[in-house]
């Protein structure tokens, strides 16, 4: 009986144990809200072309963010230069893409097969080399204006 109770006791701790090693990489924006997290990741800087908040779909958000802005946690990410965030309405959110720089500031490659390419301040899509676009995000932070032309 003595087994049982010390078994299961270790069970438990190493299920809560594994979610506390986790939780940085499944909420790595930490259950913050929209609003908090455009004050603490975009303002009072300028933004890279794909930095800013990009909708897939209505609901479905993806946040992308320079490593330079995490801080500390900066140094977890070694190798590339921007994350992309998936977050949902829930402050859930959890790490979609780690993003690296290329030769040109509108292609971001995610990895040997794969890239995002900004066709517009409004528009990027990702897409596999030598193919048709697969997905199309459009920015929903930063607003860009478009002015006419006279």
């Amino acid at each position: 009986m003595k087994k049982h109770l010390i078994l299961l006791i270790c069970f438990c701790l190493v299920l809560a144990l594994s979610s506390v090693c986790y939780g940085r990489e499944i909420y790595p924006l930490g259950g913050l809200t929209r609003e908090q997290l455009i004050e603490k990741y975009f303002s009072g800087r300028a933004l890279d072309p794909i930095e800013g908040i990009w909708e897939y779909r209505a609901g479905q958000y993806y946040f992308v963010i320079n490593i330079n802005a995490l801080g500390n946690q900066k140094d977890l990410y070694t190798g590339y230069d921007y994350l992309m965030i998936e977050a949902n309405d829930k402050s859930e959110s959890r790490i979609f893409y780690k993003l690296r720089k290329t030769t040109s500031p509108f292609i971001y490659e995610v990895n040997d097969n794969y890239s995002f390419t900004i066709l517009s301040p409004i528009s990027m899509v990702i897409q596999e080399r030598h193919t048709s676009p697969e997905r199309c995000y459009s920015r929903s932070y930063p607003q860009f204006e478009l002015k006419a032309v006279r």
